[in-house]
């Protein structure tokens, strides 16, 4: 398997399978204007992963496989203009990274160990 870059964007894609998982050598996927309801849990598990471009869908949640954070090596994560309205702190905890885009999305609750984890400063 040696594709490493797949752009997906744009089409009318209202499910992603869970055997694009299989891309073991893919380092950067955009799926960015569909109507993807969500993201199969496969994606965080591909190894070489830098980049995911979701924006401009219709997602509502992110299914991040417990305890797998830690070890997705994804640095850049763009999920703009979705309809995102709860931060799940396994998110947050993407160790890799430095840049995540959650504006234009419908974000109702951040929850304390969320925000926490993200070094926002937290009352009470």
């Amino acid at each position: 398997d040696s594709l490493t870059d797949l752009d997906l964007s744009g089409n009318a894609l209202r499910a992603l399978p869970e055997s694009v998982g299989a891309a073991l050598r893919l380092r950067r996927l955009s799926v960015s204007r569909n109507a993807l309801p969500a993201l199969p849990a496969s994606i965080f598990r591909l190894r070489h992963l830098l980049e995911l471009h979701a924006a401009s869908n219709g997602i509502t949640a992110l299914a991040l496989p417990p305890g797998e954070a830690a070890s997705c090596p994804l640095v850049e994560l763009n999920l703009a203009g979705n309809l995102i309205t709860f931060l799940p702190a396994s998110l947050v905890a993407l160790a890799s990274v430095t840049s995540l885009d959650l504006s234009y999305n419908a974000l109702e609750h951040v929850d304390k160990e969320s925000a926490e984890a993200a070094g926002a400063p937290v009352d009470g």
